[in-house]
């Protein structure tokens, strides 16, 4: 898994970016009406200059937290443990990791995965960098072929459904999960023009965002049914176990958490009350790479099927920690992509999906003055 350093690897210096990159258009769900990206970019910077990159995209809705909250987190309960930090092994690494996890329950636990995550991207993006060895290399010995890729289709009006539809299917799209609303007409009008645009080969899931309940959704499955969909994701509120028990057991659909689980012992949970056929791991709600591999093998040693997600608006960062994911984590389903149709980032270049996975770290390639052109200058620095 890579060799140690003759010279420990100390971090003096962490920059925090936010990230409120305009959409090209609207992202509509049931939970809010996105117009740009709300997340937060985390530089860290060694004492001999090397620098790894992090991100989070939090959400109040899905692991409780905000931008603010990411960033003063960072600055109140990570920040004294990382420069303390003396790397000169990934055994030393993941000790790290897990302190910092343990840091979001000292002195009082705090909604932390996202701002975990992305420290932890950072630290991998680091380490990478320093050993010239790209992240899934630490993990397996030969990177798995991706696989499928998805899109969450928002609720649009049928003329902008229209023009997103070719640029899907020219990054290599075969599945589609559509959001719902909760409007039964207008969720016809939508599903009906998406299988009629992406062929009877394709797959659809459906999303009801924990928005609906059990009974709302199973109204509308009779009408919907027809149109071939394959699954239907967050059928009750997050933390609503008794309605996402009764969706389990009364909707013949798989379901699919994915706001319900973002820490191991919500996973455990799921699973030892039997409400899903599979989960949808995200990066940053699950707390990064070292997280998001434990949620992996436990869920995956239960028999419920996993699936790699994104948030909507992530950057490039959180996009090439997908790629590195998805070739580390066997049997996933599908991997979603989408966020640079809806906040492309000219400035930062990453490798596209599918393209080549031996650059060092996490793959980005993009300097510091890159970032500050896109987002501004940082919005906290700290120094060692």
């Amino acid at each position: 898994r890579g060799a140690g350093l003759k010279t420990a690897l100390r971090i003096r210096r962490i920059d925090c970016y936010l990230n409120q990159n305009p959409f090209r258009m609207a992202f509509v769900s049931l939970h809010t009406e996105r117009r740009s990206a709300s997340g937060v970019l985390l530089r860290l910077e060694t004492d001999t200059g090397t620098v790894g990159w992090g991100e989070s995209t939090p959400r109040v809705y899905v692991s409780g937290e905000t931008c603010e909250g990411v960033i003063a987190l960072i600055e109140q309960r990570f920040a004294d443990k990382v420069f303390a930090a003396r790397l000169e092994s990934l055994a030393h690494l993941e000790v790290l990791l897990d302190d910092l996890e343990a840091r979001t329950r000292v002195p009082e636990p705090v909604a932390a995965t996202s701002a975990l995550g992305a420290m932890d991207l950072a630290l991998w993006d680091l380490w990478g960098q320093v050993q010239a060895t790209p992240v899934h290399r630490f993990f397996v010995s030969e990177p798995l072929p991706l696989p499928p890729l998805s899109l969450s289709v928002p609720i649009l009006p049928p003329e902008q459904l229209r023009r997103f539809h070719p640029l899907a299917v020219g990054m290599g799209v075969s599945r589609f999960k559509l959001v719902l609303s909760a409007d039964l007409k207008e969720n016809l009008a939508r599903l009906s023009m998406l299988r009629d645009l992406v062929g009877q080969g394709a797959v659809i899931t459906i999303d009801a965002n924990g928005k609906l309940t059990p009974d709302e959704v199973a109204d509308m499955l009779p009408e919907l049914r027809p149109y071939g969909i394959t699954a239907l994701e967050q059928p009750a509120e997050k933390s609503d176990l008794s309605g996402l028990l009764a969706a389990r057991n009364a909707i013949d659909l798989p379901i699919t958490l994915d706001e319900s689980v973002c820490t191991l012992q919500e996973a455990q949970r799921a699973i030892e009350l039997g409400l899903c056929d599979a989960i949808n791991l995200k990066i940053s709600k699950c707390g990064g790479l070292h997280a998001t591999r434990k949620l992996h093998q436990t869920i995956q040693q239960s028999g419920i099927a996993c699936q790699l997600g994104s948030h909507v608006g992530e950057s490039p960062v959180l996009a090439a920690a997908g790629q590195t994911a998805a070739r580390i984590l066997p049997e996933l389903r599908f991997m979603e992509i989408g966020s640079t149709l809806l906040a492309p980032c000219p400035a930062l270049q990453s490798t596209p999906p599918g393209g080549p996975t031996e650059h060092h770290g996490l793959g980005l390639t993009f300097s510091t003055s890159a970032v500050e052109a896109q987002f501004g200058p940082p919005v906290l620095t700290l120094h060692a």
